[in-house]
C-alpha cells in the first residue's frame, strides 16, 4: 500500500497537455534555510553576486529553485538598470535644459560704448 502511495506521488509529476505529449515536470529537492542564508549573503557581495547569478542561472546541475530565483534577479536587475538611465537622463536633460535657459546669449550682453 504505501509502495503504490509512493508510485501515485511520483506519477504527479508526468502530466498529458492536451496534444498528448507527456511532460515530465523537474523534481528538486527542497532547499535548506542555511542554503538560502548563504546564497542570499553571497548576492550581498558586489560583483560577486553578478558572476553567481550566472552561472546559478545558466548551470544544468544547480538546483531549479535556486536557478528560476537567479533568473528572475537577473531580470529584475535588468528592469532595474534600464529604469536608472531613463530617470538619470530625464534629470540631466532637465538640467541642462535650466542651465541653458539662464544662460545669457550673445546678442543679449550689452558692451560699455
Amino acid at each position: 500500500m504505501e509502495n503504490t502511495k509512493k508510485e501515485q506521488i511520483n506519477n504527479l509529476a508526468e502530466k498529458q497537455n492536451f496534444d498528448g505529449n507527456m511532460v515530465v515536470s523537474e523534481k528538486a529537492e527542497v532547499m535548506k534555510l542555511g542554503e538560502w542564508v548563504v546564497t542570499i549573503l553571497i548576492t550581498m557581495i558586489p560583483l560577486v553576486n553578478l558572476v553567481m547569478l550566472f552561472v546559478w542561472s545558466f548551470s544544468k546541475g544547480e538546483n531549479p529553485n535556486k536557478r528560476n530565483w537567479a533568473r528572475a534577479n537577473l531580470i529584475w536587475m535588468g528592469v532595474s538598470i534600464i529604469i536608472a538611465i531613463l530617470i538619470i537622463s530625464s534629470i540631466v536633460a532637465l538640467f541642462s535644459a535650466m542651465v541653458e535657459s539662464n544662460m545669457p546669449s550673445s546678442n543679449m550682453i550689452n558692451l560699455p560704448k
